[in-house]
């Protein structure tokens, strides 16, 4: 973050500098100052010190930001040492401008309306939503850099020269407005599809937000990520695959499924003009009956298939051989990974089979990382529990919660009566270790 100080100096002159903040390694975030030159009161123009470079266009925008003007006039003297006696008037006018005078941040202001206006954002807003595009805008600004409620917005529009309509009841109404206006909402979709160039690759997801709430219509009980026993709404989300930029989003009541919000995102991005594309889909969304619906209504996809299920967990050691081999090698982004293709197969509820391509992908970095901690606390585990009888299956059940955790299905309980041990299962630690680092990726 970047911006201008104006600071008194003795004998009413006014010294200008840059302020920087930058992260010194070490010792955090430092404010760095640059002198520029003094400033001509009267024409508020930067006079630029013998010894400064000539200002960056970035640095003009950050004066003009403040009201000064640049004309390329330099002093002639050795800069800040130089002094000159003003007169008691002209000390006085000096102190009423100063007083009159504010200080702006405006670095991360400029950094936003730059990114705004090169995507085609701010043109997209102004088509849709006019004179409150601005507004908007703003309000989006202080959020993405601030974090904070909106009703606290004045006070950093105070800081950053962006008063205008940032007002506590002026931002309520302006909430109403994208809050009820659907018809708005879905043209202003439809020009930023527009903006994005009509992405045919995109990412869907869905995250459901918890709520106490009784008074909105979305919050229904549903299929909690969080494991929360909380009534939920869902928002879908989608972003385009190659930019990253998301495209469109809406809010879903909690009770309505993945897929059949899949389908209704479907018609909708359809409807706004994106026409040919597919769904990259996370591991949340795998399920026959998904597959099965995804197919049926012809919506392309390329989706992950957890590693525990047992027609991947065959695949995976199918094809171990081919994974296990130097052949199969690449590097992506830096890193060994091997990769092979196989078959995966539904069975339709007319007993039929339908055939989708799927895709082994083994990250030898990760196998080795995750492999290596899950045997050490394996065989730790295993130490400890080792020399210890138990006497009954209940409190050998008890302790492997208690210090295995996720990790007790790796165990063995075994005994009768009062005599109870635990020892680790093999075979179910080698299966772990043989799809460990692996994924398998169905596309439509």
């Amino acid at each position: 973050m970047a911006y201008i100080v104006k600071q008194p100096a003795s004998h009413g002159r006014i010294n200008i500098y840059l302020t920087e903040s930058r992260h010194i390694p070490g010792k955090g975030a430092r404010q760095i100052r640059t002198y520029l030159g003094k400033l001509d009161v009267k024409n508020s123009e930067l006079i630029l010190s013998a010894k400064a470079k000539e200002p960056k266009p970035e640095v003009l925008e950050l004066l003009k930001a403040k009201g000064i003007t640049y004309s390329k006039r330099k002093s002639d003297g050795p800069g800040r040492k130089q002094t000159r006696k003003d007169s008691p008037s002209m000390q006085k006018q000096i102190m009423n401008d100063l007083e009159k005078s504010d200080v702006f941040e405006v670095g991360r202001v400029n950094c936003f309306n730059y990114l705004a206006n090169e995507s085609g954002l701010l043109s997209c807003l102004e088509k849709t939503f006019g004179d409150m595009s601005q507004r908007i805008l703003s309000a989006a600004i202080y959020q993405a850099s601030e974090a904070m409620p909106l009703y606290l917005a004045g006070e950093w529009a105070s800081d950053t020269g962006n008063q205008d309509g940032m007002s506590s009841s002026t931002l309520s109404r302006m909430i109403d407005v994208l809050g009820n206006d659907s018809a708005l909402l879905s043209t202003f979709f439809t020009h930023w599809i527009e903006a994005c160039g009509k992405p045919t690759s995109v990412i869907h997801d869905t995250t459901s937000l918890s709520s106490y709430s009784d008074s909105i219509d979305e919050v229904e009980w549903g299929y909690n990520r969080d494991g929360e026993s909380l009534p939920q709404v869902n928002m879908a989300l989608v972003v385009a695959k190659d930019s990253q930029l998301p495209i469109w989003f809406r809010m879903i009541s909690g009770s309505i499924p993945d897929v059949a919000s899949l389908r209704l995102t479907c018609k909708i991005l359809k409807s706004l003009g994106l026409k040919q594309f597919s769904f990259s889909l996370d591991r949340g969304y795998f399920s026959r009956t998904n597959l099965l619906e995804m197919l049926e209504n012809k919506i392309g996809f390329t989706i992950g298939v957890p590693t525990t299920q047992t027609q991947a967990t065959s695949l995976i050691l199918a094809h171990k051989a081919i994974l296990e081999s130097a052949e199969s090698s690449f590097l992506y982004n830096g890193k060994r990974m091997r990769h092979t293709t196989c078959e995966y197969q539904i069975t339709n509820q007319d007993k039929s089979l339908t055939k989708l391509s799927g895709h082994l992908f083994l990250d030898l970095e990760r196998r080795e990382s995750t492999t290596g901690r899950m045997e050490t606390t394996i065989l730790e585990l295993d130490k400890l529990g080792s020399g210890q009888m138990f006497k009954s299956r209940l409190e050998v059940e008890a302790w492997l919660t208690e210090k295995a955790g996720k990790l007790a299905h790796y165990f063995k309980i075994m005994g009768g009566e009062n005599k109870w041990t635990v020892s680790r299962d093999t075979e179910a630690i080698t299966q772990a270790i043989s799809t460990a680092g692996v994924a398998l990726i169905l596309s439509s």
